[in-house]
C-alpha cells in the first residue's frame, strides 16, 4: 500500500492472513470490530518515507491489531511515527530499526501504551517511551538501538532475556516483573527510578556476573519493592547505588547472589543519601566480588 490507510467505520475490520503488508504512510483505525478483526500470523511493516501520525485501535478492538509490527522508514533521514489518540497493540514481535539513519516511534505526550510480545530496537532504532506503560511478553532487546525511557515503566509480562547496550549509562526508568515471570539480563542493566519484582530477576552469567544497577532517583525510601514470590538470588551484582533526595534509603531484605550498596555520592549540588537502612535479614548465594568471600556483601 503506497499510501495512507483510514479506516473510518467503528464496524469495518481486517482479517490480516499470514502475508506481509507493507504500508508506506499513516495508519488511521476507528474499528471496534473485535469479533472480524484478526491480527492474523504476518507482520505489518510501517516504512513511510515521512513518518507520521500513527493512530491505533488501541483497547477499541477486543485484541491484537497486528501480529508482528515492524517500523523503518525508507526516507535516508530521520524520521518518526508518532501515536495519536490509543495505544498499539501487538500479539507478536514489535521492530524498530533503519539501515540508512534513523526511525523513531513516539508513544507521544499522550503517554500511551504500547503491548506486545518480544521488543527489539535494532540499529538506527529508537522508541521514545515518555511516561507510558510498555509492557513486553518475551525478550527485550536494544542494544543496537536507542530506548528512551522518559518516567515510562516496562512491565515484563513473559519471560525472556533484556538485553541492553552495556554500558554504564541508564537504560529503564522503572520496570516491573511480573509474578511468574523470569527476566535473565545478559549486559550490565541500570534502572533508574523504582525496580519492581514479583518474579524472579536473574543474571545469565560470565563476565563474573553481570551488574544490576538501581539508582532510586526519586524521594523515595524504596528503590526496590519486592512481591511475595519475588526473587533476586540468581540476579548477578545487584547494586544500591542511590540517587534520591530522602535522607535514607531501604535495602530489601531478601537474598541476593551478590550485593553492593553505595551511597553518599554528591552529584552537583544535590546530597545523595548515606544511610541505608536494612529491614531484615540479607544474606547472598555466592562469594563476593572475583570469589572473595570476604565481600559478600559490599557497602561502599
Amino acid at each position: 500500500i503506497t499510501g495512507a490507510v483510514s479506516i473510518s467505520s467503528a464496524a469495518s475490520a481486517i482479517d490480516f492472513g499470514s502475508e506481509t503488508w507493507t504500508i508506506s504512510g499513516t495508519w488511521t483505525n476507528a474499528s471496534t470490530d473485535g469479533i472480524v478483526w484478526e491480527a492474523g500470523t504476518g507482520t505489518v511493516t510501517f516504512d513511510s518515507a515521512t513518518g507520521g501520525t500513527m493512530t491505533f485501535a488501541g483497547t477499541n478492538l477486543a485484541e491484537a491489531e497486528f501480529n508482528n509490527a515492524t517500523f523503518t522508514s525508507s526516507a535516508g533521514t530521520a524520521q518518526t511515527f508518532t501515536m495519536a489518540t490509543r495505544g498499539l497493540r501487538l500479539g507478536g514481535t514489535l521492530t524498530i530499526s533503519d539501515g540508512a539513519s534513523t526511525t523513531a516511534l513516539n508513544t507521544s505526550v499522550g503517554n500511551l501504551a504500547i503491548t506486545a510480545g518480544p521488543v527489539t530496537i535494532g540499529a538506527g532504532g529508537i522508541l521514545t517511551a515518555n511516561a507510558s506503560t510498555i509492557t513486553i511478553s518475551g525478550n527485550f532487546n536494544f542494544s543496537a538501538g536507542t530506548f528512551t525511557y522518559g518516567t515510562s515503566t516496562v512491565v515484563f509480562a513473559a519471560s525472556g532475556t533484556l538485553t541492553t547496550p552495556g554500558t554504564t549509562v541508564t537504560h529503564l526508568g522503572y520496570m516491573t516483573i511480573n509474578a511468574g515471570v523470569v527476566k535473565t539480563f545478559d549486559a550490565v542493566t541500570w534502572v533508574h527510578y523504582i525496580l519492581t519484582v514479583n518474579g524472579t530477576l536473574s543474571s545469565s552469567g560470565g563476565d563474573s556476573q553481570r551488574y544490576f544497577v538501581v539508582l532510586g532517583s526519586l524521594a523515595t525510601t524504596d528503590p526496590v519493592v519486592l512481591g511475595g514470590a519475588g526473587d533476586l538470588s540468581g540476579s548477578g551484582f545487584f547494586v544500591y547505588a542511590y540517587r534520591g533526595s530522602a535522607a535514607s534509603f531501604n535495602v530489601v531484605a531478601t537474598t541476593y547472589q551478590h550485593l553492593n550498596i553505595e551511597g553518599g555520592r554528591t552529584d552537583g549540588a544535590t546530597s545523595k543519601a548515606d544511610v541505608a537502612n536494612f529491614a531484615g535479614n540479607v544474606s547472598t548465594t555466592a562469594c563476593g566480588v572475583y570469589n572473595q568471600c570476604a565481600f559478600l556483601v559490599r557497602i561502599e
